[in-house]
């Protein structure tokens, strides 16, 4: 039997945690649900500039679906998205396969900073709030309790995602796995 296409509602009822209703999300061209609970969470950024405010920050997530549908993605590449003021965006969501860490989509959870974390500093809003929504992913059953957090650059060769300035604060995960970290600091 083929699992139903629907998008898992993590029911996170806080200020900073926008669901895709909320940020004017296009529709999806199509949805393919991953085999739960998965392993890991890759972390990447953005690269573009660093948002703080709300309406600024919605701007760049729509920006952002938009590349990655013109590119023939059916969404927005990342399971979710962070802002510089903690805002938490529902990208293709908490059960739905991304498309931001090649190899890795179909096994983890993937979170984009929006910034360029080569030069901005990540928030301590931003740790703060991604990790309730690992808590939150845990306690749904979308990732095991002893999964593996990792920057992009340490899976995957040749990106600079997430950049050195977030790579040197992933220590604040508690699920953070150090292998192949000096990849990520070469300029």
């Amino acid at each position: 039997m083929a699992k139903q296409a629907i998008r898992l509602d993590l029911d996170i009822k806080e200020p900073w945690y926008l669901r895709r209703a909320q940020w004017h999300a296009m529709p999806s061209y199509g949805i393919d649900i991953l085999n739960l609970p998965v392993s890991f969470v890759l972390i990447g950024h953005s690269a573009m500039e660093f948002c703080t405010e709300k309406y600024a920050c919605i701007k760049d997530v729509l920006e952002i679906q938009r590349d990655h549908q013109r590119r023939g993605w059916n969404d927005i590449g990342p399971n979710f998205l962070v802002g510089g003021n903690g805002l938490v965006f529902e990208g293709r969501g908490a059960n739905v396969i991304g498309a931001m860490v090649k190899s890795w989509n179909t096994i983890g959870i993937s979170v984009m900073f929006l910034g360029n974390y080569m030069n901005a500093e990540p928030t301590k809003e931003q740790f703060d709030n991604v990790k309730v929504l690992l808590q939150e992913l845990v306690n749904k059953e979308v990732l095991r309790p002893d999964y593996t957090l990792y920057g992009a650059c340490q899976v995957q060769g040749a990106v600079r995602t997430p950049g050195i300035n977030l790579v040197e604060q992933l220590h604040n995960f508690e699920h953070w796995n150090p292998a192949n970290k000096t990849t990520c600091l070469r300029t």
